[in-house]
């Protein structure tokens, strides 16, 4: 009935512990295992959102207690207004909430790193990193305030002030937006395999 286990475990020999209890603390060895692996990721995820209660707020979007704040630059022509902005340290920290998408897209790393931009302008003061609270579990998620990021972000903005300026736009395709695209067929940007 239970050759499988009996051949894992090598032959049964009488005055040892009986195989059904021996299997029985097996699962439930296992059980503990799994049950503290969960518990522990839980806890971690736990911990970081706490993390983020024992920051001060210092603006919240449509709140009157914690007024809205935004940030204006001359220089780039951008204007944002974050969800929230918290305290950590010496630094300000943009924070964005993204409710309906529990993945982590460019345009959400964009417009985090374009509040990072507008905070170091008016502040003169670098923030390490921004947070996204993704998902409707609003899991946290920091994006790092990086040389490279920054660059990207730049060539991005140079792009944009470069369409407002007459120079038309270049669609970049990808095969899976045209395949659900109501014009794809009239399209001549549309992706071709």
């Amino acid at each position: 009935m239970n050759s499988w286990l009996e051949n894992m475990l090598g032959q049964y020999e009488p005055g040892t512990i009986p195989l059904e209890i021996f299997t029985l603390l097996l699962v439930l060895g296992l059980l503990i295992f799994l049950w503290d692996f969960f518990d522990r990721k839980y806890n971690n995820l736990a911990d970081e959102s706490d993390s983020l209660l024992t920051l001060e707020v210092l603006s919240l979007k449509d709140n009157d207690k914690f007024p809205t704040r935004s940030f204006r630059s001359k220089k780039l022509l951008l204007k944002g207004t974050p969800d929230a902005l918290v305290k950590e340290g010496k630094f300000t920290i943009p924070v964005d909430l993204v409710p309906m998408s529990s993945k982590v897209q460019d345009r959400h790393v964009v417009k985090i790193l374009t509040y990072l931009r507008l905070i170091e302008e008016e502040t003169n003061t670098r923030p390490p990193h921004g947070i996204l609270l993704m998902g409707k579990k609003r899991r946290v998620v920091k994006v790092k305030n990086t040389e490279e990021k920054q660059r990207w972000l730049e060539t991005l903005i140079d792009e944009m002030h470069s369409i407002d300026e007459g120079i038309p736009a270049v669609p970049r395709p990808t095969e899976k937006k045209c395949k659900f695209c109501d014009v794809s067929n009239i399209c001549e940007h549309r992706h071709r395999s």
